[in-house]
């Protein structure tokens, strides 16, 4: 059984968590999120914050007891700070440039690649 799944996950001040009908409710300042309790699981909510346990003692609920706790740990993060990924360019003559809300790289190709971002995403 995963040693991380068993841990108690702490739920950041700004972020609400509800677990109504086989749904886990995370809402905070960036937005909300809502993913469904695997089966063989249950997420409970603690005065310290979440915890998520196995109802059976086979493989499956023991592989989705980490997969449940990753998930509530990643909604948890996206509610409270949102998530964010650097793009790091290495090589001569490579670059990436903002074009208004277009984000347009150079990558070697013969033309440039211009790449717009999905609602809710932002480019800095």
């Amino acid at each position: 059984m995963s040693k991380l799944a068993r841990k108690l996950i702490p739920v950041p001040a700004d972020v609400r968590i509800e677990v109504t009908g086989g749904m886990v409710r995370c809402g905070g300042k960036i937005g909300a999120l809502e993913l469904p309790v695997l089966p063989f699981t249950a997420v409970t909510v603690e005065s310290g914050g979440v915890r998520v346990t196995a109802d059976a003692h086979h493989q499956q609920a023991r592989a989705n007891l980490g997969t449940m706790a990753a998930l509530v740990r990643n909604a948890l993060t996206g509610a409270g700070t949102g998530f964010l990924k650097t793009l790091e360019i290495e090589g001569i003559g490579f670059r990436a440039t903002l074009d208004g809300e277009t984000l347009v790289l150079n990558l070697g190709f013969t033309h440039p690649i211009r790449f717009d971002p999905p609602a809710g995403v932002t480019l800095a």
